[in-house]
């Protein structure tokens, strides 16, 4: 195949998808369960929204691993973000490799200048029993 029509494939593919997105046909691989809206500058931030911290939390809150087996993670990852000195405010809590889960009615509140930060998209994951459900709050 020829430069030529390769570039006119291409520009054929791009047309074609850019037309479905402004007709409001969504491209996205992502499930609609895992999708979430992107509000960069949340909480009054300039820039990306996410913070640039370096400090990490300490002792038992250091690195989170996920217990694994379905088990649910909620509560250890709720006790880091609610103590203060193990996690003080603008400090990062890691989270190790694997999947770690919020069982259905459970959540993580995240309600003060805190960073939870996965070793890579494809190796942190949370998942919830029963799939995310976007623009919703949690109970007050």
């Amino acid at each position: 195949m020829s430069n030529v029509i390769r570039a006119a494939a291409i520009a054929s593919m791009i047309t074609i998808a850019f037309g479905l997105a402004a007709k409001g046909q969504n491209l996205s691989s992502i499930p609609p369960d895992r999708r979430t809206a992107w509000r960069p500058g949340v909480g009054g931030l300039s820039g990306s929204g996410i913070p640039n911290r370096t400090a990490s939390c300490t002792m038992q809150c250091a690195t989170l691993t996920p217990l694994g087996a379905g088990l649910d993670d909620t509560a250890r990852i709720q006790a880091c973000i609610d103590d203060h000195t193990l996690c003080p405010d603008d400090s990062v809590l890691n989270l190790a490799a694997g999947t770690f889960t919020v069982s259905d009615g459970n959540f993580i509140l995240l309600n003060r200048p805190l960073t939870l930060r996965g070793a890579g998209p494809a190796a942190t994951i949370i998942q919830r029993t029963d799939g995310a459900h976007p623009d919703t709050e949690a109970p007050a």
